[in-house]
């Protein structure tokens, strides 16, 4: 079977609007087409689908459902779930820290002069992080494009649209300053990824269809989301819990991050022929792209998702929800049971549909990275004050959606521990060299070799093992932006072979 469901973890990692260029000409000699269709020709996923429907179970104590006549055609969230559209506070825009007009013409002070005048004793804590690390001015590189859409996409996610204004130590919150915050701190929301991925080889003229693969059963890494991952993702979160996701709609380098609240779908069976001709336009007559299919299906979903405003609203206190709606048509890979094995993009959708698809669960107070919320804006304060505004108790703030304990234990295994970056989540920043760490848990009674590979290329070959582990740096070529497969290998020449794979997601820090 075709590994084409891709579910992994990525614990608090920030997912923003951006675009991601090579930085240099040797960066994009070293990732040209024609050397990531040799790298990446394999199929994306590095952890089954059991995976996912583990944490399903766990999160909503029922199955992940992969029958197709199982799965929802349509549905919604209830209206009061249903995600406000919001700004996202760019760059240059000073981010947070943004000022607006009022009618009047008066400029207003921003959010984080306020946030600091109530809490940080009028010192601009708040505002001067925000200037260094999310704002491109004259005294720092930062992009301008760069922004808070993720911030903004999951606090729409989980959180009431702010309805009244709120004072604090005599400063009054207005709902357009409120529903800033709550972007800001969802800037460090953990986050579950469920599915797809980005590749820069794909601007750069990689050929994407599936024919012209070198292995036309195996869904490269740069061809984004595989359509069967999609619809299990759309139809059991959103289909059965009528639980909002978020979605990068942008196929290309564009990162633009929306919460989905709605879907329409509408399907026929077809005969594997015609399902080859709406993926290749041409005529093959048997379907090649996976042996194991025993029925089609070609789908037409659309998708509601609420958009991203030009401006917030000042001082509204009814719903603001810029609704938009997108297409995709796919072919579904069916068993003879009716389960969903996998799919295909039709021909005209291979260049238009969703990178990525994510969920939103309880942020963090942030350190201070710069990919993350501004670490001068208290989360728990902020929460208290979007409490009050919607009308619940602000001693009490509801939680919303919280990570199960323990979603996914990344890296435990009964022999060994892997730490990469000094954390345990499967994610990892790129612009620097990764520190991969080894754990012993129990003591080899013979010598044996380890192996470390990452992406099928060796990194290190060790003889012995050392009973306290070992510290390893993995250099930023051998990481992709993306998933990587890391394989563990120990060997003992009586005895064999003990092998590990893990797959941990890397991403741009700019």
């Amino acid at each position: 079977m075709r590994k084409v469901f891709e579910f992994f973890l990525i614990s608090s990692l920030a997912l923003s609007c951006k675009i991601f260029t090579p930085k240099t000409h040797d960066d994009a000699k070293k990732n040209s087409p024609a050397s990531l269709l040799e790298k990446e020709k394999t199929a994306a996923s590095a952890i089954e689908i059991g995976q996912q429907s583990e944490f399903y179970q766990k999160f909503y104590g029922i199955p992940f459902e992969q029958r197709f006549s199982s799965l929802p055609t349509s549905a919604s969230v209830p209206d009061d779930k249903l995600p406000y559209s919001g700004f996202g506070y760019p760059a240059d825009k000073e981010g947070t820290n943004i000022k607006w007009k009022d009618y009047d013409g008066t400029i207003l002070p921003s959010v984080l002069q306020k946030y600091d005048t109530a809490f940080n004793g009028q010192s601009p804590k708040a505002v001067n992080w925000e200037l260094e690390e999310h704002s491109a001015t004259s005294q720092n590189s930062k992009p301008s494009w760069a922004g808070h859409c993720n911030g903004w996409a999951a606090a729409a996610q989980r959180h009431k649209e702010p309805r009244t204004a709120v004072t604090r130590n005599g400063v009054v919150f207005e709902t357009h300053d409120i529903k800033a915050l709550l972007a800001e701190i969802n800037m460090s929301a953990t986050t579950y990824f469920l599915g797809g991925n980005r590749c820069l080889a794909q601007y750069m003229g990689l050929p994407l269809r599936p024919h012209e693969r070198s292995d036309v059963t195996a869904m490269g890494v740069c061809e984004d989301i595989n359509p069967g991952t999609f619809h299990l993702i759309l139809t059991n979160w959103l289909g059965r819990m009528k639980q909002s996701v978020i979605f990068d709609v942008s196929y290309d380098q564009s990162i633009w991050n929306f919460p989905v609240y709605k879907y329409d779908i509408v399907w026929e069976s077809i005969p594997q022929s015609k399902a080859a001709q709406l993926i290749t336009n041409q005529d093959l007559g048997a379907y090649p792209f996976n042996p194991e299919a025993k029925k089609w299906i070609t789908v037409k979903a659309q998708v509601f998702v609420s958009y991203h405003l030009q401006q917030e609203p000042l001082r509204a206190k009814g719903p603001t929800r810029e609704e938009k709606i997108f297409e995709y048509q796919y072919v579904l890979e069916l068993d003879e049971n009716d389960n969903i094995l996998g799919g295909e993009w039709h021909y005209d959708f291979q260049k238009n549909h969703p990178d990525f698809v994510w969920i939103a669960f309880q942020p963090f107070q942030s350190d201070g990275g710069p990919l993350f919320g501004n670490p001068h804006v208290d989360i728990n304060e902020v929460l208290s004050i979007w409490a009050e505004s919607v009308g619940e108790d602000p001693k009490n703030p509801p939680l919303g959606l919280i990570a199960p304990n323990a979603e996914i234990s990344w890296g435990d295994f009964d022999e060994f521990s892997v730490i990469v970056d000094g954390g345990n989540q499967g994610s990892v920043f790129l612009g620097k060299d990764i520190i991969f760490e080894l754990q012993m848990k129990k003591l080899f009674d013979r010598n044996m070799s380890m192996t470390l590979s990452n992406n099928g290329t060796v990194i290190k070959n060790l003889e012995t093992i050392p009973s306290e582990g070992l510290h390893i740096k993995i250099n930023e070529p051998q990481i992709k932006d993306g998933l990587n497969n890391l394989t563990i290998t120990f060997e003992e020449q009586e005895h064999g072979l003990l092998q590990k794979n893990l797959g941990f997601f890397a991403a741009p820090r700019i």
